[in-house]
């Protein structure tokens, strides 16, 4: 069986994907060292698609990182890391990214995250 073209389209993160809900997910105010202040999505489930997405992209690539720079391949496994959506993007396509509510507080951005959020979920089950 070949891999799909990008590792949010595996078996596995489509249906891990599938039963995720908002309640699933918190907002954090992301604070880099360069850079604004923004919103992003936090939440154990992030860290599970984060470990979900590297070993799809290691199996995908036929090395790990580790491997493919003990073999001369650094910047090609990077390259192709570069080429996948973040667990983020993936997130927000799905969700709605939380950004959009940068001028309110931490709290309040996440109560209407999520309630948008439920409401486009709703909006997508019933198209598909």
């Amino acid at each position: 069986m070949t891999e799909p073209a990008f590792w949010h389209q595996s078996q596995p993160a489509i249906a891990f994907l599938a039963r995720l809900s908002p309640d699933d997910l918190s907002v954090r105010k992301d604070h880099p060292i360069i850079g604004e202040a923004r919103f992003m999505l936090s939440g154990e489930v992030v860290e599970d698609l984060t470990d979900m997405r590297e070993a799809w992209i290691d199996r995908a690539f036929g090395a790990s990182f580790r491997d493919a720079e003990k073999q001369g391949r650094a910047a090609g496994y990077l390259d192709y890391d570069a080429a996948q959506p973040s667990v983020w993007q993936v997130l927000n396509e799905r969700f709605g990214d939380p950004a959009r509510f940068g001028g309110y507080s931490t709290a309040d951005a996440d109560a209407m995250w999520r309630a948008a959020a439920k409401a486009a979920l709703a909006d997508q089950r019933r198209v598909a």
